[in-house]
């Protein structure tokens, strides 16, 4: 490959992990993500789907692996865009959600209990302390990073089995 030609799998993991993060970040587009996680494998098949049809445009071979690892690398690189975009909004916020988090789960969980009350206390008070809570963005990223890398990974495969299908057809 030549200098001028550009890379057309860093492009689909930037294509992947774009859409997958403006999916999970717009209000009303972000319910998507309830079902499945159907808004981190359209952006991975979106991303997929590009590859494809770039490297069958280049004769460049496509292989099963190929799919998984845009759809898994978008997903990673999906869930700290969104991490990050999910800090800053917080923090932005200037509120401390713990106090409506105590409320929405108070009513699905026994909040008597000492152990839920000590550490709905820590992170509300370092909300109060940083304007964010490092403990809960720590969480958060772990959580994103498993379920975007693996829905990621989902959605390369499907892209990948239903394009090459496609293209074989043809």
């Amino acid at each position: 490959m030549d200098n001028k030609e550009p890379n057309i799998r860093l492009n689909s993991v930037l294509i992947s992990a774009a859409v997958i993060s403006f999916i999970s970040i717009f209000p009303f587009l972000n319910l998507l993500n309830v079902v499945f996680c159907a808004g981190v494998v359209i952006g991975a098949f979106f991303g997929v789907s590009y590859y494809i049809k770039n490297a069958y445009q280049r004769n460049i071979p496509v292989e099963f692996k190929d799919g998984a690892f845009i759809g898994f690398l978008g997903g990673v690189l999906a869930a700290i865009v969104v991490s990050i975009f999910t800090l800053l909004a917080t923090m932005l916020s200037g509120e401390n959600p713990m106090t409506d988090v105590k409320e929405m789960m108070g009513g699905m969980i026994d909040m008597n209990s000492p152990e839920i009350q000590n550490m709905m206390q820590k992170f509300s008070d370092e909300f109060d302390r940083y304007g964010f809570s490092p403990t809960v963005s720590i969480i958060t990223l772990i959580m994103y990073l498993i379920t975007y890398s693996l829905f990621g990974f989902l959605g390369g495969i499907l892209a990948y089995s239903i394009k090459t299908k496609k293209n074989k057809l043809n």
